[in-house]
């Protein structure tokens, strides 16, 4: 546990109240201190929003039981549970746990897209994070927009099964895809696709083995750049994909079904 330096409540500049017979150290200064501190966030909840954590961080809601109350549901249709929220770094996930995300594979029958807007959403963070490392100065890309891929079942299995059934590590890897000419790309902000691109048709039916049997993928998605097959101002598409191989390579092959793609990239220069 963390040493308190001074009261939780936010506008209290004085010490934590110790018990001298105990020496436990409470969050708060005094009773009236506690007395004082907000309502708690959820709405129907007439509590006050004393819960402290481990760290000393006073949290919005009277209680955990209430703050799961009050969270945002699950992306998954059907989940009652919360989302996953981390409110001492203030970021969450879309899903109550990863292995919500994967269920959902099951309840849809052609491939989801979902924009991720919000900068404390957890994929935003990791994915933002990772596509910019490697980039020099002078021509770092601009993210226009970062989109979370659900395939369905009869596209997920394969990967899926292997696995479930391999001891070799996954990866995160990236993989560049150029467009049709007649494809802006720009339908896909919008939850379509237009059926006739390599990007798109990735979208439709996941990562497809090329002439040679395989699957290409990058360590960094500075290397896939080059494969996006672009120039000019149009937007460019790099998948960021899960990949099944005995050890991290630069660059590499792997058969299909061994990756699998779980956001896309869409971004400028």
């Amino acid at each position: 546990m963390a040493t308190l330096i001074k009261c939780v409540r936010p506008d209290c500049v004085f010490q934590p109240y110790v018990d001298s017979k105990t020496g436990v150290t409470h969050p708060f200064c005094s009773k009236s201190c506690a007395a004082k501190a907000p309502k708690c966030a959820r709405e129907d909840c007439s509590y006050l929003a004393n819960l402290v954590d481990n760290n000393g961080v006073l949290f919005k809601h009277c209680s955990r039981k209430c703050a799961a109350l009050s969270l945002t549901k699950c992306s998954r249709e059907g989940c009652k549970n919360g989302r996953f929220e981390d409110f001492q770094n203030q970021i969450y996930y879309d899903f109550c746990n990863p292995r919500c995300f994967w269920k959902a594979s099951d309840e849809i029958q052609s491939t989801k897209l979902t924009i991720i807007a919000d900068k404390r959403n957890r994929d935003w963070i990791t994915v933002c994070t990772r596509f910019m490392q490697n980039w020099n100065h002078s021509n770092n890309p601009r993210i226009k927009a970062v989109i979370r891929i659900q395939y369905p079942a009869h596209v997920a299995s394969a990967f899926l099964a292997q696995k479930a059934n391999s001891t070799v590590p996954v990866f995160k890897k990236w993989h560049g895809s150029g467009r049709h000419k007649q494809c802006q790309l720009t339908s896909i902000l919008n939850g379509t696709t237009c059926g006739d691109c390599s990007v798109c048709g990735i979208l439709e039916k996941g990562l497809k083995r090329g002439n040679d049997g395989m699957v290409w993928t990058a360590k960094a998605s500075v290397t896939s750049h080059g494969f996006t097959g672009n120039s000019g101002s149009h937007l460019r598409a790099i998948f960021h994909v899960d990949v099944i191989e005995q050890v991290l390579r630069e660059t590499g092959s792997v058969p299909e079904g061994f990756a699998f793609p779980r956001f896309l990239v869409l971004y400028k220069l």
